[in-house]
C-alpha cells in the first residue's frame, strides 16, 4: 500500500524559556469567592529548558481520527529559592522572618491523552 498515513508517529522536542516560582498570601471570603490584601511574599525567576517525547497512535481513522497520546517531559529549572508552609514567620514586633528554602526545582512529567478529530 503505497501513501498509506503511518499509524504512530514517535516525536522529541526542546524549549527553553524562564521558570517563576512564587509564594503568595491573601485573605478570602471562607467560600473562594473574594480574595483581598493579596502579597508575594517571595519569589524567584530562573532559566528554564524542557525536553519531551513520545509516540502518537492512530487508533481509529476517517473524518473524525482518534488519536493515542504517550510521552513524557523532563523541566530543568536548575536551582531555585521558595518558601513552604511554616517558612514565613510572624515576629512579636509585628514584622516577618523569611527562612526560604534553595533546592533544585526540576521536574518529569509524565502524559497520557487522546484526541479526536473535528473532520473537515
Amino acid at each position: 500500500m503505497t501513501g498509506a498515513p503511518s499509524a504512530w508517529w514517535p516525536y522529541a522536542y526542546g524549549t527553553t524559556g524562564l521558570s517563576y516560582f512564587a509564594t503568595v498570601s491573601s485573605l478570602g471570603d471562607g467560600w473562594g469567592h473574594a480574595d483581598w490584601g493579596e502579597t508575594t511574599n517571595y519569589s524567584d525567576l530562573v532559566i528554564a529548558f524542557k525536553l519531551g517525547g513520545g509516540i502518537r497512535l492512530r487508533v481509529a481513522p476517517g473524518t473524525r481520527p482518534v488519536s493515542l497520546d504517550v510521552g513524557v517531559e523532563r523541566h530543568h529549572n536548575g536551582i531555585a529559592d521558595f518558601l513552604t508552609e511554616g517558612d514565613i514567620v510572624d515576629n512579636p514586633d509585628g514584622s516577618i522572618t523569611l527562612y526560604p528554602n534553595r533546592s533544585q526545582a526540576d521536574l518529569t512529567t509524565f502524559r497520557f491523552g487522546f484526541s479526536v478529530g473535528v473532520g473537515g
